[in-house]
């Protein structure tokens, strides 16, 4: 048996063939109703993984600095609130650096560290 993702590409392959362009239509919107039954469960998954704040942390001359990312890329750190994450980076080094691949957050999925560049990707 055809699971719905199986069957919403048959039936795109079976509108690119099709003549006529009403049955086309058809088909397609056929297609897009079966996709629907599953984009509704990843949009959930996706709003349950990205849920402000974060909290994120990074480790500068041996010690931990722990922070929030807010909602737009903006940090907040030790009470003061930061327009970038680049910009709460160079805060605690003195520096410019990439915010996005020095500050880290804990994938629970998983237990591990990752960069909040990963974050960014996932909206």
């Amino acid at each position: 048996m055809m699971n719905s993702l199986e069957k919403a590409k048959l039936l795109i392959r079976v509108a690119k063939g099709s003549i006529n362009e009403a049955d086309r239509q058809a088909v397609l919107t056929w297609a897009d109703e079966l996709l629907e039954e599953k984009i509704p469960e990843m949009t959930r998954l996706k709003e349950t993984v990205i849920d402000f704040p974060i909290p994120i942390f990074r480790r500068y001359k041996g010690k931990r600095i722990d922070a929030f990312l807010l909602k737009g890329g903006k940090v907040e750190l030790d009470g003061v609130y930061y327009p970038s994450v680049s910009k709460a980076a160079g805060a605690v080094s003195g520096k410019s650096e990439n915010g996005w691949l020095v500050w880290r957050y804990l994938d629970v999925t998983n237990n591990r560290e990752k960069p909040i560049d990963d974050i960014r990707n996932m909206r």
